[in-house]
């Protein structure tokens, strides 16, 4: 049964329709074929501005503690099962 599961994994990683999760700012196609950045424009400056932040700064830890210091929350993706 787990060999038949790990194929199956493999089989759709081989054709490129394996999605574990995305981290925030990406979402799933309605088709569910592909990965596309979130048409969420609130989100997508966000993560922009983690990038500018980074470039500025040169360190994630730096840009954290801007983020912080700041009090900007960023966009997560809420993940419940069941």
């Amino acid at each position: 049964m787990q060999l038949r599961a790990r194929e199956a994994i493999l089989q759709k990683a081989s054709k490129g329709e394996l999605f574990t999760l995305l981290p925030a700012g990406f979402v799933i196609t309605e088709d569910g074929r592909r990965v596309e950045l979130d048409p969420d424009q609130r989100i997508q400056q966000a993560i922009g501005g983690v990038f500018t932040c980074f470039d500025q700064l040169g360190s994630v830890r730096q840009v954290n503690i801007w983020y912080q210091q700041h009090q900007i929350e960023l966009p997560v993706r809420n993940i419940r099962k069941g």
